[in-house]
């Protein structure tokens, strides 16, 4: 008889979601949302990924290929995770409020032979977003999940329908097998590249550090589309827990899955947290079984950390990034001080260095860029360019963050050098917006900016030197709709200025415009 094997010791994420599946093959996995509550397991979803495998090398998809997905947080993700592993595809999540703007770019960059989507979701028509004639020459298929077909789409039943037998996928630890796409400080997405073994490194040095407990249920509220989202949907085979599947954020239903099911941990943004707060305040309902909650994505105020241990949920912070994913995190047996005022102790086999602006390093204590190397470092973007701009000798990534080491090992993150918006967990380029908005008529001038935000960590704030009188806010808003840019982008504020603050050399001095207005 074969002797177990442990899932975070296998040499590639397709080997270990088959150890996890021999191992726990009844393990129950819950989607939750508008389409109702099935509860699965992990062998039906496996089987259904090897069929939907079996599909797509019937349409002449091969190992080594790409195949994007643009799906909430639904059953038939999961299906599609497994069937690139287990076809030995390499998997290009798209989150799911990228507009036509964003999933063209990402289809042409990541040279992805095929898409999936829903056919309607929350009102938006996904087929209308790729449109036959729009389509990259490298897109074969464009795989629609339910009832309303379109000519020139194959639905995703067909192809289900169609599986045949396909050549058993043996992966090497470092073939590719997940493309990110995370927005960049110039505007353009950048590819970001895992392997199977820094994502097994991710998985494995996360659940080695934390205070895992016997029975805990785990809410994903993060969207497949993001890493937080992807990384949830992957340890579905690497421990023995309940998950369960929110396909949007919807505080009061999220409240309820909570008391329903006994959930006892999730992650999330502030947003994510104080909005379940406010639901269940307001149905009178109890979160008794939570226990803890990880915070990051982007600011998080210690009152909130507060405000979650009194009522008995150690809440703690974390830092990482896409490239990579978890560099520091608190865990619920840290003190409230470390909770609350730091983003937690390195991970295992994570390296930091404090860097000043002539990238010497800085002592304990002294704020300054924070670059990073490890296991779960990403080996590179889809763009060369990209991996110039942000790697040193020996192998460190510039994270683009300011940030504070102490000697035990705790690090803080101070402020951001790097020109992102955080808005609810979502990176948004300043940069992306400001193009958009310094073609409307009205603009002379634009700078875009991230404000405080309680709720969501950061919101969008366009500062403009108006071209003449009369721009209002609504103007700015209809003119990023009609571009095509994500919703989350669109300017919340809109601040009127005679003229910009500048450097000697003449740039824009973003730091001093959102000191002026956070207050």
């Amino acid at each position: 008889m074969t002797a177990a094997i442990d899932p975070l010791s296998a040499p590639t994420l397709t080997a270990a979601m088959r150890a996890g599946l021999a191992l726990w093959p009844d393990l129950k996995v819950t989607f939750t949302g508008a389409r109702g509550e099935p509860t699965s397991s992990l062998s039906a979803l496996f089987e259904r990924g090897r069929r939907l495998a079996g599909g797509l090398y019937a349409h002449g998809l091969r190992a080594g290929d790409s195949i994007a997905m643009q799906l909430p947080n639904w059953p038939e993700a999961v299906v599609t995770f497994v069937a690139a592993a287990e076809l030995g595809l390499t998997l290009v999540p798209i989150v799911h409020v990228y507009g036509p703007s964003e999933l063209q770019f990402i289809l042409r960059q990541s040279g992805a032979a095929a898409l999936v989507i829903p056919d309607q979701w929350r009102g938006i028509s996904f087929p209308d977003r790729i449109l036959p004639g729009d389509r990259p020459s490298t897109l074969q298929q464009v795989i629609v999940l339910g009832d309303d077909m379109p000519d020139g789409f194959v639905s995703w039943q067909s192809v289900m329908d169609s599986a045949v037998e396909f050549p058993e996928a043996n992966p090497r630890p470092d073939d590719r097998t997940l493309l990110l796409y995370t927005s960049g400080t110039t505007g353009e997405p950048k590819g970001v590249v895992h392997t199977h073994q820094t994502l097994i490194a991710e998985i494995g040095q996360v659940l080695h550090y934390m205070d895992n407990e016997e029975g805990d249920v785990s809410l994903v509220s993060f969207p497949i589309g993001h890493m937080a989202g992807v990384l949830g949907c992957a340890r579905l085979f690497m421990r023995n827990r309940h998950s369960i599947f929110l396909d949007v954020w919807d505080a009061k239903l999220a409240a309820q899955v909570v008391v329903d099911y006994g959930v006892t941990s999730t992650a999330g943004t502030p947003f994510h947290l104080i909005s379940l707060f406010e639901a269940a305040d307001a149905a009178g309902l109890s979160l008794s079984s939570f226990r803890s909650i990880m915070l990051g994505a982007t600011t998080v105020a210690p009152s909130l950390i507060q405000q979650a241990d009194e009522r008995g949920i150690k809440a703690y912070r974390c830092y990482g990034s896409t490239e990579q994913p978890t560099i520091s995190s608190g865990k619920p047996s840290d003190s409230f001080e470390d909770r609350a005022y730091t983003d937690g102790h390195l991970l295992p086999g994570v390296e930091v260095r404090i860097l000043d602006d002539d990238d010497h390093d800085l002592p304990f204590g002294q704020a300054g860029e924070i670059v990073t190397r490890g296991p779960d470092l990403t080996p590179g973007y889809t763009n060369p360019e990209h991996d110039v701009a942000t790697r040193l000798p020996g192998g460190w990534f510039r994270t683009g963050d300011i940030g504070v080491l102490d000697e035990r090992g705790y690090l803080t993150i101070t402020d951001r050098k790097k020109d992102i918006i955080i808005r609810a967990g979502e990176n948004i380029a300043s940069r992306e917006v400001e193009d958009v908005l310094v073609t409307h008529e009205g603009v002379r001038e634009v700078a875009v900016i991230g404000l405080p935000d309680e709720r969501y960590g950061e919101r969008v704030c366009a500062v403009v030197v108006a071209a003449g009188a009369g721009l209002t806010l609504d103007d700015v808003r209809a003119h990023v709709a009609a571009a095509g840019l994500a919703r989350q982008k669109t300017p919340e504020s809109l601040v009127i200025v005679d003229e910009m603050p500048r450097t000697a050399s003449g740039k824009i001095q973003k730091a001093v415009l959102r000191d002026r207005l956070k207050g």
